[in-house]
């Protein structure tokens, strides 16, 4: 093994014959958790789990693996994903050969978050149907902030986007990301929010209010109707800014209740929510709405680091909002 710093990270680099890649990889991905999990489960069987292979305790002979599929395989157990090796049960699951399909990028037919030149976009509407069409989605939904789109002007917006759908096979929905105000009430009123496709309520200001207070706005937000997501939940911009002081479980619980989803933001300056919020969202049933956020047309593609995080969190297609079709979000949103 080889240890050095590149650019001020710490870097191990261990090197392998072919035919031992299997556990050296194993050993080297998962937490410890998961490790410690797996080692039981080797040991259960006569075996010591190494990076080099698995060694019969009985012998000391060392069974070699070229692959993670083959020791898995050897184990008896299904092939557990990375994105699964935390120990949240994941072995047990492997064992009885029941673990969940996780999402895939293929399974996205839309995206549920993306903003033009109406508001602080970089993009038209034409350009977002073109993105859309590029991608063989069968939708893109329109957000744009409600602090910088007038009502008025939000139904010229829908006017233009009814003109640009009648050229491409991708409909482009006519949505917005409203802002929760610091007492919870929305930045249109309901008149307003009851003409669009889809609604997404964010907090963009009040950032420090205290927890009980900002949790609140956004649970009365999610009382409103109108309102189908709640926008990156947590505020935080990497490297930028932390998030906000906000009860992530209380508002898990209220989405349950209300049907109201949870966006899982793939911007990478984002990766908003995080998987453990993901996986506990996903056991109360509360649907995540995996969107890009994006203002400018090479942006669609961050879909993939959500749809990472939304395996991380255990989601499977019916998991999430935007895996279905254009009927089908529309009669979910009904």
């Amino acid at each position: 093994m080889v240890s050095l710093t590149l650019g001020g990270a710490d870097l191990k680099i261990r090197f392998t014959e072919p035919g031992r890649c299997g556990t050296a990889l194993l050993c080297a991905t998962g937490s410890r958790g998961f490790l410690a999990r797996l080692s039981e489960v080797a040991l259960e069987r006569g075996y010591r789990l190494e990076p080099e292979g698995l060694v019969e305790t009985a012998s000391g002979r060392l069974q070699t693996f070229g692959s993670e599929e083959e020791v898995f395989s050897f184990l008896g157990m299904a092939i557990v994903p990375p994105e699964l090796r935390e120990d949240r049960g994941e072995i047990e699951l492997a064992l009885r050969g029941t673990l969940p399909d996780l999402v895939d990028l293929r399974d996205v037919r839309g995206d549920l978050h993306a903003h033009t030149t109406w508001s602080d976009g970089h993009q038209s509407i034409e350009d977002v149907a073109e993105a859309g069409d590029a991608r063989d989605y069968e939708y893109v939904v329109v957000t744009d902030h409600s602090s910088r789109v007038t009502p008025d002007a939000l139904k010229e917006q829908q006017t233009e986007i009814e003109r640009v759908n009648r050229r491409h096979a991708c409909q482009l929905l006519a949505g917005s990301e409203v802002d929760i105000k610091s007492d919870g009430t929305l930045g249109y009123p309901n008149k307003v929010l009851a003409d669009l496709d889809l609604v997404i309520a964010s907090v963009h200001s009040g950032f420090a209010q205290d927890q009980d207070l900002l949790t609140r706005r956004v649970l009365t937000a999610m009382e409103n109707e109108h309102v189908d997501i709640i926008g990156h939940p947590t505020g935080r911009l990497l490297g930028r800014r932390p998030p906000y002081a906000i009860d992530l479980l209380r508002v898990i619980d209220h989405a349950a209740v209300t049907g109201t989803a949870l966006e899982i933001n793939a911007s990478p300056h984002r990766l908003d929510l995080e998987d453990i919020y993901i996986w506990h969202a996903k056991k109360k049933g509360v649907k995540l709405a995996a969107g890009t956020d994006a203002h400018r047309n090479g942006e669609f593609a961050n879909m993939r680091y959500g749809i990472m995080l939304a395996r991380r969190g255990w989601c499977t297609p019916d998991d999430i909002l935007n895996t279905l079709s254009l009927s089908g979000l529309l009669e979910w949103r009904s």
